[in-house]
């Protein structure tokens, strides 16, 4: 499981690290649901010290397979909050790395996009 800072609508920062080097927190993590977790670090007034918090910001428990950049969306429930990046025409999200890149530079084909000097 990874802690996000979510900050207007996506996943702003991974600050799992910064929890997990809290002391006592690691072993609280182990025993603890998704949604405890949560409400443990929305409810507290620094839940990750060395961060600054803005007005709005709240924090998530995602799965391994989420990065920064995801969406998030707070209405639905469980790991459906989590959006995946989709990639304008041109390009491709590598699901193992958590990024985009421009299709054809590996080797795929590329369908030329409008403005792109293809």
């Amino acid at each position: 499981m990874q802690v996000f800072r979510v900050r207007g609508g996506s996943l702003a920062e991974d600050v799992t690290a910064s929890f997990l080097s809290m002391p006592g927190f690691r072993e609280a993590a182990g025993r603890m649901t998704a949604a405890e977790l949560e409400g443990m670090l929305n409810g507290a007034a620094d839940p990750v010290p060395g961060t600054a918090p803005l007005p709005g910001d709240r924090f998530a428990a995602a799965p391994d397979r989420v990065w920064v950049g995801w969406g998030f969306n707070a209405g639905a429930s469980g790991d459906e909050r989590f959006l995946k990046p989709v990639p304008p025409p041109g390009w491709r999200y590598d699901e193992k790395s958590g990024t985009l890149y421009r299709a054809g530079d590996f080797g795929e084909d590329a369908e030329p996009t409008a403005g792109s000097g293809e």
